[in-house]
């Protein structure tokens, strides 16, 4: 109890530094794009995550164009393989329309390596949005209070196909409509 209770005191902490210089708002506030076809996925690969994310683009049957760069997402390394990621992402962001970080779930323990003040400053500066996708519905991170949060990496692919889905409707309408 002692060790959650001190994780989440540290992660408030950090989100309330971030808050106070205005980051917190900043990623998501960046236009999400119309049309998020080029997606770049931070995950480990070949994880169910990875999989879930993939399957999910793959069903809804949209041309979506992935890029994966693996990354560890649980343990000492998360944070400098997660901010290598996201440095490759950056030095190639004309190339991409939207960045997703997802992990599956696990204890809170597991997932704190996402509490990381270095990692939010990351997402919440990053020039295009970022999608976040960790644990399960009631788990929280640093990157769910910076990034676009979704509750699970499926909902985090589901959410960018949603997106394509309603930008179908609206050229169909328009469509329709000429």
């Amino acid at each position: 109890h002692y060790t959650l209770g001190e994780a989440a005191r540290r992660r408030e902490e950090i989100v309330r530094r971030l808050t106070e210089e205005g980051l917190v708002a900043r990623n998501t506030s960046l236009p999400f794009p119309e049309l998020p076809l080029r997606i770049g996925l931070v995950t480990s690969l070949n994880s169910d995550a990875y999989n879930d994310v993939l399957r999910t683009l793959k069903e809804s049957r949209f041309a979506f164009r992935v890029t994966a760069h693996g990354a560890r997402v649980q343990g000492r390394s998360t944070e400098p393989s997660v901010l290598n990621a996201l440095d490759w992402f950056r030095a190639r962001f004309d190339e991409f329309d939207v960045v997703l970080i997802c992990r599956g779930g696990g204890s809170r323990t597991d997932l704190a390596w996402f509490d990381s003040e270095p990692l939010g400053r990351a997402v919440a500066e990053f020039p295009l949005p970022v999608v976040v996708g960790i644990g399960h519905e009631q788990d929280q991170s640093v990157l769910d209070h910076v990034g676009w949060r979704c509750k699970t990496p499926t909902a985090a692919a589901a959410y960018i196909v949603e997106r394509v889905t309603a930008a179908l409707e609206r050229t169909e309408e328009a469509g329709s409509a000429i």
